[in-house]
């Protein structure tokens, strides 16, 4: 299976709601911004440049994808400003004005991601199964909230032979050594950030630390819960440059599943470590059903595509929902594949 095979694979767009906000004129001006194949800072640095004006923006978005965002614009001169990016507006970043602002959005205006992405070069055999896990997932509604790769980015020494017991005891170790955590803790920079010189960037190393807290604590509740619900079923262990363990729900029924990821409503006293994520909620609620359609990969002869439509709220990760929906046996390729503990 191949995700963000091309660009166009991968269409994210915000949903914002800036109509209480708008006004005839200001100086705040909002604009709708489509990027392609760079990350989010490094467009909003090249329209900082244009414009010599303060520039802000509510999320980051996927690199490898084609995506669409808002950003705001405070100048002392609005007519200036949107000559100058009226003449770049179908470079990238695209620019399209939108209209001027009483005041800058908040998170709170935020409505949800949108998301269309597209799973190419899938062998038939193993179709069904992506099927019957999107299935469940819709019934359940719910998915654990883990932190990908696109936050964090880190070498940690477990080994990919572990088995579900040793795998607790390690996570044990780091969540309780500070001390791994503060010196030995090797985090890989995204190059194309750190040359930006955003705020952001200087906090990014705290940011990965308390993530990987959240990731590791999540993974190790899982197992406990696990334990607590006799159930002996796959667990898939993901170890590239990150941790995440989500149980194989290709082998589990939808009762038993939903046990295990509704009990994560209370997220027991593991919260301490979370320092300021610790009001993120552990599980993500899929408000709307994921809509999927199958077709022949045009671009794989004989295999198979699955184009998926769904939304989610800000801070969530869509390729953490879909590995959640990658079965746990595979006769495609995987560039990250899971190990099964």
């Amino acid at each position: 299976m191949k995700i963000k095979y091309l660009p166009e694979d991968f269409i994210v767009e915000e949903i914002l709601n800036y109509q209480d906000l708008i006004s005839t004129k200001s100086n705040i001006l909002l604009f709708k911004v489509q990027k392609k194949n760079i990350t989010t800072l490094k467009a909003i640095e090249k329209i900082k440049l244009l414009t010599k004006c303060k520039v802000k923006f509510l999320g980051l978005k996927d690199k490898y994808s084609l995506s669409t965002q808002y950003i705001t614009i405070k100048t002392n001169n609005p007519e200036k400003t949107l000559k100058i990016l009226d003449k770049y507006k179908n470079k990238n970043p695209k620019t399209e004005f939108v209209c001027f602002l009483q005041n800058e959005p908040t998170l709170e205006n935020l409505k949800y991601n949108k998301f269309k992405i597209i799973l190419r070069d899938i062998d038939k055999k193993e179709l069904n199964n992506y099927i019957l896990n999107i299935e469940k997932i819709n019934e359940i509604g719910y998915f654990l909230n883990y932190y990908d790769n696109q936050r964090i980015n880190v070498k940690i020494n477990i080994s990919k032979e572990t088995d579900r017991k040793n795998l607790k005891e390690e996570i044990k170790k780091i969540i309780n050594n500070t001390y791994f955590l503060e010196n030995f803790l090797e985090i890989k920079k995204n190059t194309e950030e750190y040359t930006t010189k955003f705020n952001f960037v200087k906090q990014r190393e705290t940011i990965i630390k308390e993530s990987l807290m959240f990731n590791l604590s999540l993974c190790q509740t899982t197992i406990e819960e696990m334990e607590n619900q006799n159930l002996n079923i796959k667990l898939k262990l993901y170890l590239n440059n990150n941790i995440i363990l989500i149980p194989s729900i290709d082998e589990i029924d939808q009762e038993n599943l939903q046990k295990i990821i509704l009990l994560f409503r209370k997220f027991p006293e593991i919260n301490r470590y979370f320092g300021n994520l610790k009001n993120r909620n552990p599980i993500s609620k899929i408000d709307k059903p994921i809509e999927y359609k199958v077709y022949d990969d045009e671009l794989h002869k004989g295999r198979s595509k699955i184009k998926l439509e769904f939304q989610l709220k800000t801070g969530e990760y869509s390729t953490i929902l879909i590995k959640h929906i990658i079965p746990s046996k595979h006769f495609s390729h995987l560039k990250y594949r899971p190990y099964l503990i």
